[in-house]
């Protein structure tokens, strides 16, 4: 079967994914990040079904990563403690970062005799992309040709600028998020613990009376560990971080007052932070209707960062991953035509459903009062908009992005009037290893 030359920029959850897709389809991969693999930073990461199970249809391991299930998660009454809303868990996992990095990474390596491990490349800061000629350049002088660009370099990416031919940054937002990983044994004796942390599984969100604040708390690493959230919004939105920087600091003191509005013994989690505390400005991208050119497609938080209102970034990462694992599978011909033809199909396929996502992702989901909707109507069919609360959980937690993928594709390449599908063009063969210039070459 013929191969494409896959070029992946950037190394977390995003390009580490799609790198393990591109190359179990069997395509040759190599990943360049500006860091540091073993760089990730960050607490802890929720992730649903299918998300877990395209995962594990890529050989990672629950086991082995430390993944938590989550049982379910009650919102309740921040300051009084009633409960106001539950909802099961729906076999969604929870996993600590630094876990997620190393398995990714390990799996780009995995392989059997019918593929090859991915090339990763450390320290690798891009300057330019062509998406025209398939040509990434780096910052060292150095360049690199492929059939096919994946940007998967985060919040701060330049490569949407490439995609739609004007200067589109992500934008900050008025949500700021303190992220705080505790270890569980330190929580055992603590009346927090018997809200929150008392059940392995069970996830908490606690509202602040009055709004403007909530407190998320979920597993990971085994049970080992307690992630913490507390997200501020609006008005009480925390003034020491500039808009225009991501990531600054608060003090547990500063937390501590915060709490303080809360119930008391939620409160008393304080005594188990650190002094000083990473305080994350939480940015976003306005919604697009394609993330492709040439031969260049912007996938992750490069092309539709949100807000982790509903805990869907990383998750459309993965969706994103899934996609194009699924529609650049089972290649008969590779062509400038033919990868142009996919990721026509794959804008297709993401956009709606992504915009859709980044819409309703900005508002808390204990008080989505369905006021986005009529946004949302003007992208999916009215049969897709949720209407509550458990709507909303099912319509993100159970679509399947394969399925979706491989009937869209059967259906453009099964139709003979569809002149765009696949094959259609005059296309070239090759066997895999070559690069972008030489497939021009031979087209020419």
């Amino acid at each position: 079967m013929p191969c494409l030359s896959v070029m992946i920029v950037g190394g977390g959850i995003a390009g580490l994914t799609s790198a393990i897709a591109l190359r179990r389809a069997g395509h040759k991969v190599t990943l360049y990040e500006k860091y540091s693999f073993s760089g990730e930073i960050g607490a802890a990461v929720a992730l649903g079904p299918r998300s877990v199970g395209y995962l594990q249809s890529l050989g990672f391991d629950l086991d082995r990563v430390k993944g938590c299930q989550s049982l379910n998660i009650q919102i309740l009454d921040g300051r009084t403690l009633e409960l106001l809303d539950s909802q099961k868990g729906g076999g969604s996992y929870a996993f600590f970062r630094p876990d997620l990095q190393q398995e990714l990474t390990y799996l780009t390596g995995q392989v059997d005799s019918t593929e090859q491990p991915c090339r990763l490349v450390e320290f690798a800061a891009v300057s330019r992309i062509d998406p025209e000629k398939g040509i990434v350049y780096f910052e060292d002088g150095s360049q690199d040709a492929a059939d096919l660009i994946i940007a998967a370099d985060g919040v701060h990416s330049k490569a949407m600028d490439v995609v739609l031919g004007v200067a589109c940054p992500a934008k900050p937002s008025d949500t700021t998020a303190t992220r705080i990983i505790v270890p569980v044994a330190k929580l055992k004796e603590n009346p927090f613990a018997r809200i929150m942390a008392s059940v392995p599984g069970h996830s908490t969100l606690s509202i602040r009376p009055g709004g403007g604040a909530y407190l998320l708390g979920y597993w990971c690493h085994g049970f080992e560990y307690f992630n913490l959230v507390l997200y501020r919004y609006g008005a009480e939105d925390v003034p020491v971080i500039a808009m225009d920087k991501m990531r600054g600091e608060t003090t547990r003191e500063d937390v501590k007052v915060a709490m303080n509005q809360f119930h008391p013994d939620l409160g008393t989690v304080c005594e188990h932070l650190l002094d000083v505390l990473p305080l994350w400005r939480l940015h976003t991208r306005d919604p697009v209707s394609r993330y492709t050119r040439g031969r260049l497609v912007v996938v992750g938080d490069a092309a539709h960062a949100m807000l982790s209102h509903l805990g869907q970034g990383a998750n459309n990462a993965i969706f994103d991953a899934a996609a194009l694992g699924t529609l650049f599978a089972n290649m008969s011909v590779v062509s400038a035509e033919e990868i142009s033809w996919r990721l026509r199909l794959y804008d297709e396929i993401r956009a709606p459903r992504i915009s859709a996502t980044q819409i309703l992702s900005e508002v808390p989901m204990f008080e989505q009062k369905w006021q986005k909707n009529d946004e949302v109507k003007k992208i999916l069919p009215e049969t897709e908009i949720p209407q509550n609360l458990k709507d909303l959980l099912k319509w993100l937690q159970e679509y399947d992005i394969v399925q979706d993928c491989r009937e869209r594709l059967q259906e453009h390449i099964g139709n003979p009037a569809n002149n765009s599908a696949p094959g259609m063009g005059n296309s070239s063969r090759r066997e895999c290893g070559g690069t972008a210039e030489h497939n021009q070459a031979n087209e020419g």
